[in-house]
């Protein structure tokens, strides 16, 4: 359990040291299992090289690769140093990595045998001045920890005693609206407090059996999520092979009471031929990230892992160092009536205030952008003054989140502000018309866009996927859809599609691509 207090990742890892058994254990990669006294043995390790590559307070510490063991100790042994991580997706392109890794200024980059030579070769063609240093034994790189020793190494004179909590601790981006890449730098202090969130996360644990199978790639959100819950407790099992064959595997092995996952993972072991042959009987929770748990999502999940009774879902972006706020369900009574996309507060740190247009804070049970301000806040976006400026004042962020009031500490979702449809003058919601779409009888999932029409501003158009075998109807759809939804937000338009298509990478809905696709259907009809 991570107690509060510390604003800095070096204090809250000393604590856990000092206040965890050794034989506690924390995580199993594939059939291996690493206890608290093997897990600091391997942050020691791996913070002896660091040193020895020469990265100290202010370096900048690249790394690409698939999850192993290495990838929770690696940020510890980052942050003891003072340095700042950046954590990239292993298939990302290695023409794209190198480029990210020479923007943040990186001195060292910290990889795999197999991905070293294409890091190596595109380095060359932009004269990239890092060293590439690898976690085994490769010829080809500049630094192998299997291969030097570093006896010589003596920890204290490298490790911080006093960690400022504005020291940078992690370099991240993401597409912002015009798809121009936006960076921001998580601090130490950022990066605890979603320790603490991801703690709050992950409570209620059950006492006998902490364990999660996870299936979330261990870099940027992904590795301060799933650590901040192993030092709160959670044993964290996964494996270089994230395919959900493997993850239920897994599941039968280990017999946990918690998968992690997110929703399109989830969607993907929902469509196994052979899901009932696993051990599904441990399971009583569900945590996603990363997208909504929808509704359908939870009921399709309940009707396979038949013990499961709650789950919890957080919501955040990149500006809020992931998480802020969350969803959570404990009890099986409400596990399958529950609105994924009501958020609470995820931490008593955090504020939330709801604003219109004009930055004036509206009435409770109104609609608006949603506003927040909390220790896991960035300052703002690196070498972009002007969205900084749009986003960032007085330690409140501007999400672009819209969303209905609900009280000081929580809010119903609505949608990205730039994914609002406007309809005839109403305002209607995407994620409010799909939620209500895939309660009808037949229909898997569902995703809802806006195209332009000259009379009404949008049409909504819904693409909806059917469970298999299941013989549903443009009318059935539309009969439920005007059976419970106000006129202006029953779809204009229904396209059954095999798939509802999602951005690589995380598996978030692409709704570029399906604004495509109907734009396609319209010409078809004009």
């Amino acid at each position: 359990m991570i107690k509060p207090g510390f604003n800095n990742i070096n204090d809250i890892y000393r604590r856990f040291v000092i206040e965890t058994p050794s034989e506690k254990q924390l995580m199993c990669f594939n059939e291996q299992i690493f206890n608290k006294q093997q897990f600091e043995q391997k942050v020691d390790y791996i913070t002896k090289h660091l040193a020895n590559l020469g990265v100290k307070q202010g370096s900048v510490v690249g790394y690409s690769f698939p999850n192993n063991p290495e990838s929770f100790p690696l940020f510890i042994s980052i942050a003891r140093l003072g340095a700042c991580a950046v954590p990239l997706f292993h298939m990302i392109p290695d023409v794209a990595k190198v480029g990210i890794f020479a923007l943040a200024r990186a001195q060292v980059i910290i990889t795999t045998s197999q991905i070293a030579p294409g890091l190596k070769e595109q380095a060359s063609k932009i004269q990239a001045n890092f060293k590439i240093a690898t976690i085994d034994s490769c010829t080809q790189a500049d630094y192998s920890f299997e291969t030097t020793d570093t006896s010589s190494v003596i920890i204290e004179n490298h490790i911080l005693n006093d960690t400022d909590s504005n020291l940078p601790l992690l370099i991240a981006s993401s597409s912002g609206t015009t798809g121009i890449p936006k960076i921001v730098i998580m601090t130490q202090g950022n990066v605890a407090s979603e320790f603490y969130i991801a703690q709050e996360l992950a409570i209620p644990l059950h006492e006998d059996n902490n364990v999660a199978v996870i299936a979330f790639p261990l870099s940027t959100a992904g590795v301060i999520v799933c650590l901040g819950t192993m030092l709160a407790g959670v044993c964290q099992v996964f494996s270089a092979d994230v395919s959900p064959v493997k993850f239920m595997e897994l599941v039968s092995r280990w017999s946990p009471q918690n998968v992690v996952a997110p929703p399109a993972y989830f969607e993907a072991i929902l469509s196994l031929p052979d899901l009932n042959k696993y051990d599904l009987s441990s399971v009583k929770r569900m945590m996603g990230g990363m997208d909504f748990l929808t509704p359908s999502l939870v009921q399709r999940m309940k009707a396979k892992f038949t013990n499961m009774q709650g789950f919890a879902n957080g919501y955040g972006l990149i500006e809020t160092t992931n998480v802020f706020m969350i969803c959570k369900v404990t009890s099986e009574n409400e596990l399958l009536s529950s609105p994924t996309c009501k958020m609470e507060v995820a931490c008593s740190a955090n504020q939330i205030e709801v604003r219109d247009e004009n930055g004036n804070i509206v009435p409770i049970g109104t609609e608006g952008e949603l506003y927040v301000k909390g220790a896991n806040v960035v300052r703002g976006y690196v070498n972009n003054v002007e969205e900084s400026v749009a986003s960032f004042k007085d330690g409140w962020f501007r999400t672009g989140d819209i969303v209905r009031y609900e009280s000081t500490t929580s809010v119903t979702l609505l949608g990205r502000k730039k994914y609002l449809i406007k309809r005839g003058g109403k305002s209607v919601s995407p994620i409010v018309v799909q939620n209500f779409i895939n309660t009808c009888e037949g229909v898997q999932n569902s995703a809802v866009v806006g195209i332009p029409h000259p009379l009404y501003g949008e049409m909504v158009w819904a693409f909806v996927v059917k469970h298999q075998g299941v013989n549903i109807e443009f009318k059935d759809v539309m009969k439920h859809c005007r059976a419970g939804l106000v006129n202006y937000m029953v779809p204009d338009q229904i396209i059954f599609i095999d798939e509802i298509p999602k951005n690589p990478g995380v598996g978030k809905v692409s709704y570029e691509k399906l604004r495509e696709m109907a734009s396609i259907e319209m010409k078809k009809i004009e």
